[in-house]
């Protein structure tokens, strides 16, 4: 084991071969593909191995299961139609009148 970890920087595509000259090695920190459109950071296990953080992959799981869960949701044209067929079975003047004509009954108004 290292006395102390080191911050290595390279490309994926070389870190096979850095653990097996150990260039690194166990508990060192990675700062990979720095040069690309996906850099990644990760470090190596106690037993030397890589555990890398790609947060693009991360991402696109999360915009697929985002895009899966909003296609399971009502659309825009959907809520139009729902909100004119509400307007058209109460109108804000009889719910005003009847929260007027009942408010005794169902709210129990205290002063002090």
């Amino acid at each position: 084991m290292a006395e102390r970890a080191k911050h290595a920087h390279g490309n994926s595509e070389n870190l096979t071969k850095a653990i097996e000259d150990q260039k690194v090695n166990a508990f060192d920190v990675l700062f990979l593909d720095a040069n690309t459109d996906n850099p990644k950071i990760g470090w190596l296990d106690s037993q030397g191995n890589p555990v890398i953080i790609d947060h693009k992959a991360d991402m696109t799981k999360m915009e697929t299961a985002l895009e899966e869960e909003i296609a399971t949701k009502a659309n825009a044209s959907e809520l139009t139609e729902l909100s004119e067929e509400v307007a058209q079975k109460v109108d804000a003047a009889t719910v005003q009148s009847m929260i007027e004509e009942h408010s005794d009954s169902l709210i129990e108004v205290v002063e002090f």
